[in-house]
């Protein structure tokens, strides 16, 4: 049936010696040494993904007036202008609050977040007065620790295809590179009530889940497929083209079939069949609340527009207002890494290139690509497990020679501490999260961020509230100044 044989398409299988090497270990330290980082705050648009779970746990239903007007500062100040009441345009015609937001990342949450619901409830049985509304430090802590845990995952399961491809240590250093390279750390420890964690971790699970059972498909593969797809769709609707990934073996499959016997294409159509209701179950959750809140399944609820025939390719790359590549240049050589796989394992590197491609056109497309106050391109930590093996193939390149490792470990090294520094100036306001940065002010505060550093990371650390609400406070008196656009 047109198998593809795994050790050609990724590599050799583990030996021994790979199998006792400590990098995975290595991994789960780091994740849990950067736990304390993890930060119980609701914030912009995770307002409206947590009153989802906040809204069905504790009210038992989808109102979500209490949420909006219970959400951070800046929040506050954009939805009810200053006043007591939300503003009109926050209303669905049903009469609902308008929550636009997917609720794939509510519905990861609930596990961590209703363990914690009941352990508050005993707790206060026994007289322990913990609020059991949703917004107590438990439930806070719960949310942000399972977002933590969840862009741990991804990570290690965007690990575990690339060592399947490449050898473990360059795996390793592909990972760390990625994870303290990007923007994932800002949505993985510091704003972890947005989804772009979840999203990272349900494409890694889906390619990951290809990438072992792409040779021996049947009806109950594709149906599991189907499913983790549509979660993916349902944390994040752009995820959607992900599905870009099975194209080629899709098509591939047809085609052999078509020149074989009917048998064969019926088998390919009836896996397509599973693999489509396996995802139409999975997304049908979000289909339900657009229903209950806009008055139709379909309704996004999002009003941003889409330019299909201009879009800002070069922009979403280059731009100094949070492009992918200016921002985030450890990138770079995730998207040369994938040029070099091409050379050796050409399928999967047109899956995931041809992914790319596709997940680039679309974002390029939508009237706000650059993401808003973003830290770089957020919407980009969906391919996080691309880029991990892409960044992975252009080390391989370098790493059989010891000079070529040492260098290539020293360029990573200096891209993450240069991200740290770029992260630092954002996350303090020293330089405009809205507007296009100018690289020479980026540069020069750059000098100057270890003096700051570590008074902030104390703060972070021991005093987190009082940093975080001084911080809010900054933020928001510099959007309410007149001469901002």
């Amino acid at each position: 049936m047109g198998a593809i044989d795994t050790q050609q398409a990724y590599g050799p299988a583990e030996t021994p010696a790979r199998r006792r090497d400590y990098t995975a270990v290595y991994l789960l330290a780091l994740f849990l040494l950067t736990l304390p980082l993890a930060n119980p705050m609701i914030h912009a648009d995770g307002v409206g993904y947590y009153a989802y779970l906040r809204s069905l746990l504790i009210d038992h239903d989808l109102d979500f007036e209490n949420e909006w007007l219970a959400g951070n500062q800046t929040f506050v100040w954009r939805v009810t202008g200053g006043a007591r009441h939300l503003l009109p345009n926050q209303y669905a015609p049903t009469g609902r609050v308008a929550n636009k937001y997917p609720v794939g990342a509510a519905l990861l949450w609930f596990p961590f977040v209703g363990a914690a619901h009941v352990v508050v409830l005993t707790l206060d049985s026994f007289g322990a007065a913990v609020p059991a509304d949703g917004y107590s430090e438990p439930y806070l802590l719960a949310m942000a620790l399972a977002t933590a845990f969840y862009g741990f995952l991804a990570l290690w399961l965007s690990f575990d295809v690339a060592a399947r491809l490449l050898s473990r240590p360059v795996a390793f250093v592909a990972v760390v590179g990625i994870w303290f390279g990007t923007g994932l750390p800002v949505y993985m420890y510091l704003l972890p009530s947005l989804s772009h964690a979840h999203s990272a971790f349900a494409i890694a699970l889906f390619l990951w889940y290809w990438q072992r059972n792409r040779d021996r498909l049947d009806v109950r593969t594709c149906v599991v497929l189907g499913l983790v797809y549509g979660l993916a769709v349902e944390v994040y609707n752009p995820n959607a083209v992900a599905g870009v990934i099975l194209l080629p073996a899709t098509l591939l499959r047809a085609w052999r079939a078509l020149r074989t016997h009917c048998l064969q294409l019926g088998r390919t159509l009836s896996w397509v069949s599973a693999f489509a209701a396996g995802a139409a179950v999975a997304y049908l959750p979000n289909l339900v609340t657009r229903l209950i809140i806009f008055g139709g399944p379909f309704v996004s609820g999002y009003s941003e527009r889409w330019f299909w025939s201009a879009p800002a390719l070069l922009s979403v790359l280059f731009s100094a207002k949070h492009g992918l590549l200016s921002w985030t240049p450890i990138l770079g050589g995730s998207l040369l890494g994938l040029i070099v796989l091409a050379g050796s394992k050409r399928q999967f590197a047109l899956e995931l290139g041809g992914c790319f491609l596709a997940f680039w056109y679309l974002i390029a497309c939508y009237e706000v690509w650059s993401g808003a106050s973003s830290f770089g391109n957020r919407f980009f930590l969906s391919l996080t497990p691309v880029f991990v093996i892409g960044l992975g193939a252009a080390l391989d390149a370098a790493w059989r020679p010891k000079a070529g490792r040492i260098v290539a470990t020293a360029l990573v090294g200096f891209l993450i501490a240069w991200n740290f520094g770029l992260m630092f100036q954002w996350s303090t306001n020293m330089i405009d999260r809205w507007a296009a940065v100018s690289w020479s002010v980026v540069a020069r505060n750059q000098r100057v961020v270890g003096a700051s550093a570590f008074r902030y990371a104390k703060q972070y650390l021991f005093g987190r509230r009082v940093l975080m609400d001084e911080l809010e406070r900054k933020y928001l008196e510099s959007l309410k100044k007149p001469t901002r656009k």
